[in-house]
């Protein structure tokens, strides 16, 4: 009998494998753990010990040896004091939920079910545990929830959820040049196949969040991004692109 499939990678040679033999589907070994371990919650190694042999109908020295393999593989931590916790990144769903909202900052609800395929509730289940973890954020548009990952500024989640609207991406592409400046005319001459009025909404949106700014030159209105952010909406706009391709 195998405990781990192969998308594990489990070795164990870190014990003598001899005589053991590990029969378990991936699903059935997450089933397991999180039954003897829930989520944020610890247990001392010597009970985890215990409840698996139950579970799985096996002697101390198999149930020994899967756990260390699990601590070796990230799967559970071993704290100081022998307790043991889920690894929160355990799940390779929430992993690769994590992994996307990192990548694109700004990620909402709806595109991160259109590109993982998942349920709702699945979805709001991992995101839950991502935000109590503290793994994530999220900033609130309207009803809308855009996500990112915790260590980051709120100003990239915005400008992420905003870049995903081809007005808003063909206006920074304008102004993203060093002391570029427009008024709204000349971006409208621009950008002649978008509506004036979808353009003043959108110009509203980015001058709310200081992704843009108004100033007057010449007695003249005109749009600017400013310094400070050129570097951050360049390197998001080129990223794009490279999905686009």
């Amino acid at each position: 009998m195998s405990f781990f499939s192969p998308w594990l990678n489990f070795s164990f040679n870190i014990a003598d494998p001899q005589d053991l033999e590990i029969d378990f589907t991936i699903n059935e070994c997450k089933k397991v753990i999180h039954k003897i371990i829930p989520l944020k919650k610890t247990i001392h190694h010597n009970k985890f010990l215990k409840k698996l042999k139950k579970i799985l109908e096996i002697d101390l020295s198999k149930a020994n040896t899967i756990l260390e393999t699990l601590i070796h593989q990230d799967f559970i931590i071993k704290n100081e004091d022998q307790n043991l916790s889920l690894n929160i990144f355990s799940n390779p769903t929430r992993q690769q939920i994590f992994t996307l909202i990192k990548e694109n900052p700004g990620i909402y609800l709806y595109k991160l079910k259109q590109k993982l395929n998942l349920g709702t509730n699945q979805l709001l289940y991992h995101l839950s545990a991502l935000l109590e973890f503290q793994k994530i954020k999220f900033t609130k548009f309207y009803k809308i929830r855009a996500f990112g990952c915790i260590e980051i500024p709120d100003t990239e989640i915005i400008l992420g959820f905003y870049l995903s609207r081809d007005p808003i991406r063909d206006i920074l592409r304008l102004l993203i040049f060093p002391k570029c400046c427009l008024t709204l005319t000349q971006i409208k001459n621009h950008l002649e196949h978008i509506a004036l009025s979808t353009i003043k909404y959108n110009l509203q949106m980015l001058k709310k969040y200081h992704l843009i700014q108004l100033i007057l030159k010449n007695e003249q209105k005109m749009y600017q991004i400013p310094s400070k952010y050129q570097i951050m909406i360049r390197n998001s706009l080129a990223y794009i692109d490279n999905e686009i391709d």
